[in-house]
């Protein structure tokens, strides 16, 4: 085996390694959220829950707040990835269904992130996600924004309210009263 090649796998299993680093302490920090207040969260708690060293915490985020921000990011890439985005499909009503589908099985996580007050948060770091092209004229700009909170109040209160509707009524009263095709 050439050394190229053992660097390459060297390589290639440090960012293996990386990735599960940083599962593990996302998946601390729900679990952690679930037990105490995030502001009495510790990084050496978050750091012992995971199983990880806190040079490894610190070379992946700077802060906890860097460490919510991804666990947001991942959920919502997971959602985006199953269901494509509202901006550059037709929202039709399939689309619906598969979103609330997807917010379905994201239960758990959602609940702990918006029951431990980081709803708006959620809301903002969806908002800078929408608002990433900044070749976007400010009317879609604002057709996005105003689309993007009333899906997401609705899905807060969704989740609030015990989902109460069916994923097929949740996503009829959407598909016939929310369209993401004008802020594309």
């Amino acid at each position: 085996m050439t050394a190229h090649c053992q660097l390459h796998g060297l390589i290639r299993h440090n960012e293996e390694l990386n990735q599960v680093i940083m599962e593990s302490l996302q998946q601390a920090l729900l679990l952690l959220i679930e037990q105490k207040d995030y502001d009495d969260i510790t990084i050496t708690e978050l750091c012992k829950k995971a199983g990880v060293s806190r040079m490894a915490f610190y070379h992946n985020f700077q802060t906890k707040d860097n460490l919510l921000e991804q666990v947001v990011l991942r959920l919502n890439q997971t959602l985006i990835a199953e269901i494509g985005s509202p901006f550059r499909h037709t929202t039709d009503l399939a689309w619906y269904q598969k979103l609330f589908r997807t917010v379905q099985s994201q239960e758990k996580a959602l609940r702990v992130i918006f029951n431990a007050g980081f709803k708006y948060k959620y809301l903002s770091i969806i908002n800078s996600l929408v608002l990433h092209d900044a070749s976007l004229p400010s009317d879609k700009k604002y057709l996005r924004i105003m689309w993007t909170g009333g899906i997401m109040n609705t899905l807060i209160y969704w989740l609030d309210s015990g989902m109460q509707e069916s994923v097929e009524e949740i996503s009829a009263f959407c598909h016939d009263n929310l369209t993401a095709d004008s802020a594309t």
